[in-house]
């Protein structure tokens, strides 16, 4: 089936946007293995036209916000578009253009800037404002980060690794950000009183009683490796002394 073109577009925004929160922390490996096959399955159904629409499709543009991946089983996987869906049909796709899926769904999944909306444990494509929001803020954490006092378990040294790589992410531009809206359109956001936390590997940033926010460092493009690595280095130090004080050595 022929989709049009802003429904294609907004249908594999969806698939994105789910593959970003597959690597949330408390999403297992296996999880996530059966979560980004299924992104994948569909996604081969979607370039290859295999696909049936349920429902009524609006004859305005219809928007990446629009719709969202709904993971249940590979057979009933589908992408939600509020007065339609998209379902693979039944046909088979070859395996060798699944697995190349895939491949690139592990690779390109958290690509740097990218923001996505989280619902419960989903992650969906954001409308601009959420967008603007969270980029702003990942500005002003950037802003800060001298300032900041990561939360660490003294005797978990992966979490100094882990808020270092976060740190640096935010300094040298490859991050990802999920955010969390408590209302629908956060409009007039102040930015006033921003509370924020460094622990387990990301930021998390509480936006008023509006949104949270939540950054955590993505794949550095192979323009950043350089720069990442050195600010990684430069982070992991600090937080090693910052250690070494509290334990008064």
């Amino acid at each position: 089936m022929n989709l049009r073109e802003d429904v294609m577009m907004a249908a594999r925004a969806a698939v994105w946007a789910r593959a970003v929160g597959a690597w949330d922390r408390v999403i297992t490996p296996k999880w996530r293995e059966e979560i980004l096959h299924d992104l994948a399955t569909f996604l081969t159904h979607l370039q290859a036209g295999a696909v049936e629409v349920d429902g009524y499709v609006p004859e305005r543009r219809v928007h990446p916000w629009d719709c969202a991946f709904d993971h249940q089983s590979e057979m009933f996987s589908h992408v939600d578009c509020h007065t339609f869906s998209i379902y693979p049909d039944r046909s088979k796709v070859p395996v060798a253009a699944v697995d190349a899926a895939l491949v690139e769904l592990r690779s390109r999944a958290r690509a740097a800037g990218a923001v996505v909306r989280r619902v419960g444990f989903a992650t969906r494509p954001a409308p601009p404002d959420a967008v603007r929001m969270a980029r702003d803020i990942v500005q002003m954490v950037r802003a800060k980060l001298n300032d900041l006092s990561p939360i660490m378990d003294s005797s978990e040294d992966t979490h100094a690794l882990a808020n270092a790589a976060t740190l640096a992410a935010i300094e040298t531009g490859n991050w990802v950000a999920e955010v969390e809206l408590h209302i629908d359109a956060p409009f007039d956001v102040s930015y006033d009183d921003l509370k924020i936390w460094v622990y387990d590997g990301r930021v998390d940033v509480d936006v008023s009683w509006m949104a949270t926010v939540w950054i955590l460092p993505a794949r550095a493009p192979r323009a950043l490796r350089d720069a990442f690595a050195a600010a990684y280095m430069k982070w992991y130090g600090r937080l090693l002394e910052r250690r070494l004080e509290v334990a008064g050595i």
